[in-house]
């Protein structure tokens, strides 16, 4: 049975660009900032690839080695990520990596 933890995000800096242009929709390459606040708690930098629709929707998958506090367990571990924003909504799920 995996675990669930609960928390928001507040993304403390991003620079995105595009790394491919060559038809719709554009793929993007983004760096991140973000902190955690919750059952998560910590900052860490992130990367994430983001397919970028004409509408401003999006998509996106990110990884990011996490320095901080899961569950009261202090650590550090690999998140990947798995995001989806439209009508000016982002909804995120992580996981937490083996090893």
């Amino acid at each position: 049975m995996r675990a669930r933890a609960e928390g928001t995000i507040a993304v403390q800096s991003s620079e995105a660009r595009p790394y491919d242009q060559t038809g719709s929709p554009t793929l993007m390459e983004i760096r991140l900032s973000e902190r955690f606040i919750g059952d998560i708690e910590g900052e860490s930098p992130v990367r994430a690839l983001q397919v970028l629709r004409g509408d401003q929707s999006a998509s996106l998958v990110s990884v990011q080695r996490f320095p901080g506090e899961l569950t009261g367990r202090q650590g550090t571990f690999v998140l990947q990520g798995s995001e989806v924003v439209g009508h000016g909504k982002a909804k995120a799920t992580w996981f937490v990596l083996a090893g």
